[in-house]
């Protein structure tokens, strides 16, 4: 799992910005936000001993199938890790939407102006539209919320969302899909969070591989069905 950068994307396919639909879009199970429904930290122990039980059978029995439905669950449990210290990405994301989507009803009614870009939908808005220092163009709502303009002319509907004009890109849209970038805080939990599963994981794939646990596949079973009863847990397997 990649925190690097806007690496870590969603997994949706590619929506234009006119369709109005991108914002509708964003995989909050698998992107940290404020206010995401969160185990204690004794579940969250709990839990990931056993999805990294689960995950070494599949390993073990090479189920592809089986480790990539466990992988988004997975997935999911790192996001609600995170969100302890996690910035308000939802607010973030609806400011832009109501920007974008405002700009794009004020042109509906200028039927003769063809939007371009971003830019235009931006400049379409009341907001003081600045270039930065790389040359991009950006704009910060009376909310924090900054909204730049990254792309170039071939692609020119991607940007990135700050919680202040200052403040590090934590969000943001591309055509791969939405993104989010990890903050200081977000680094020291994931760091914490990989570290201990995928440590686990490849201890129970050893014990399952070398036969050092005799009841350690059909155990492994039965705590991989236990994955599916953890409160607040959205599961996929």
């Amino acid at each position: 799992m990649n925190v690097s950068g806007f690496e870590r994307t969603s997994r949706l396919s590619h929506a234009s910005l006119s369709s109005l639909s991108l914002f509708d879009r964003v995989n909050w199970d698998v992107i940290p936000h404020k206010g995401m429904a969160r185990p204690t930290e004794q579940e969250f122990d709990v839990l990931m001993n056993d999805l990294a039980k689960a995950l070494a059978e599949a390993r073990a029995e090479k189920d592809d199938a089986k480790y990539k439905s466990l992988s988004l669950t997975k997935e999911k449990v790192y996001a609600q890790y995170l969100s302890a210290v996690s910035p308000d990405r939802k607010a973030l994301v609806k400011d832009a939407s109501q920007v974008i989507n405002g700009g794009t009803r004020n042109h509906q009614r200028k039927k003769s102006e063809e939007p371009k870009n971003l830019i235009d939908f931006l400049n379409i808005r009341d907001g003081f539209v600045k270039s930065t220092s790389e040359g991009r163009f950006s704009i910060t709502l009376k909310t924090g919320t900054t909204i730049i303009a990254s792309g170039s002319d071939l692609q020119p509907n991607t940007f990135e969302l700050k919680e202040s004009e200052f403040g590090p890109s934590v969000m943001g849209y591309n055509p791969n899909g939405w993104a989010w970038t990890a903050t200081p805080q977000e680094r020291v939990l994931s760091s914490r969070f990989l570290i201990k599963i995928n440590s686990l994981e490849q201890r129970y794939y050893s014990e399952n591989n070398n036969g050092e646990t005799a009841t350690g596949n059909s155990r492994s079973a039965d705590q991989a069905s236990e994955i599916t009863i953890v409160p607040t847990i959205d599961i996929i397997v």
